[in-house]
């Protein structure tokens, strides 16, 4: 009887730990395909175990629950986007979800782009719609050290989302993707704000005539012309009258100017104002950036685009008309 005793309890053991090995095993060993979860923060492990078995990639809530005491990681378990396969055991989904594997969204803001080409982005990406995004842009909490109270600014975070390329997750709400571009504009402008104070220049003033040449010209040398030209006008109270910032009035990047274009009524036509826009109509980048704070040394007040797109410049009108037939003039 004894014999057939310890028989049975060594069978239920045995039974015991095959049923956790089969509990803690991949829901299909063959099955690769990967599945999109999202754990919300405060979700507690219960109910982590309980979203991952709905989604198909987890065999035993229990004993997931289990698990996560056992090793200590319950409380290490992090919020976040994940991708789980159903061929991946318990304790494989454990470890990513205690790791913070979650999943990344590499976003690349080129030079001169303005926010809502950076919404765009955002959108391409998966991450936010462009709509979150645009709203978010318009919070003034994120540069009010930099941008007048009351300017009467499209998105006060324009011009001051650096470019760069970024990584992002899920659990990066519109306001912190902003804040990340707008905190590294602050690391690589932060020490030339002094130089731009020492020119008479106040940060959105600077940050808006490094966009206008973003925009305006490519190479550094060209870069440094245009920020003369412009800085030179306005010392003598002469329209800027630069394309780009009349773009940015009728919500383009591109093309032709009309005479309905120019003739616009809005504070960013620097054609009808002998100032500077109310704020950047782009993201300037260090080159730009520095453009204005060591501008060309000419009297120069226009240029043009060549061919080659290499800018001329001219110290008259006079030189600009004769500039303009030279290559302006149609092929034949």
């Amino acid at each position: 009887m004894l014999v057939w005793a310890c028989v049975a309890i060594l069978a239920a053991a045995v039974g015991g730990a095959l049923l956790g090995v089969h509990a803690a095993g991949p829901v299909n060993p063959a099955d690769h395909s990967m599945k999109r979860v999202v754990i919300a923060r405060g979700t507690r492990t219960t109910a982590i175990a309980h979203q991952l078995v709905g989604a198909g990639v987890l065999r035993s809530a229990l004993m997931f629950d289990a698990m996560a005491h056992w090793d200590g990681v319950a409380s290490r378990l992090q919020a976040g986007e994940y991708d789980f396969s159903p061929s991946m055991s318990t304790l494989q989904i454990l470890a990513r979800i205690a790791n913070g594997d979650v999943i990344t969204y590499r976003i690349t803001v080129p030079d001169g782009s303005d926010v809502a080409q950076i919404a765009r982005i955002v959108a391409a990406a998966g991450l936010w719609s462009q709509k979150q995004m645009l709203a978010a842009a318009k919070d003034r909490s994120l540069v009010a050290q930099w941008v007048p109270a009351g300017a009467p600014v499209r998105y006060p975070v324009e011009g001051y989302l650096y470019p760069d390329t970024y990584t992002f997750t899920r659990s990066d709400t519109p306001h912190d993707v902003l804040a990340t571009m707008v905190a590294d504009f602050q690391r690589l402008a932060g020490p030339m704000l002094s130089q731009a104070a020492a020119k008479g220049l106040t940060v959105n003033q600077w940050v808006t005539l490094a966009s206008m040449v973003e925009r305006e010209a490519a190479t550094p040398t060209d870069q440094a012309g245009v920020a003369a030209v412009f800085l030179n006008r306005l010392k003598i109270g002469m329209p800027l009258q630069s394309d780009p910032t009349v773009l940015y009035a009728v919500g383009q990047t591109g093309g032709e100017l009309t005479a309905a274009d120019l003739a616009v009524a809005s504070p960013y036509n620097t054609y009808h104002t002998a100032a500077l826009p109310p704020g950047p109509i782009a993201s300037p980048d260090v080159t730009a950036l520095n453009a204005v704070l060591h501008p060309a040394d000419t009297t120069a007040l226009y240029f043009i685009a060549k061919p080659d797109g290499k800018l001329l410049f001219a110290k008259t009108y006079a030189q600009q008309l004769a500039n303009e037939q030279e290559y302006l003039r149609p092929a034949g």
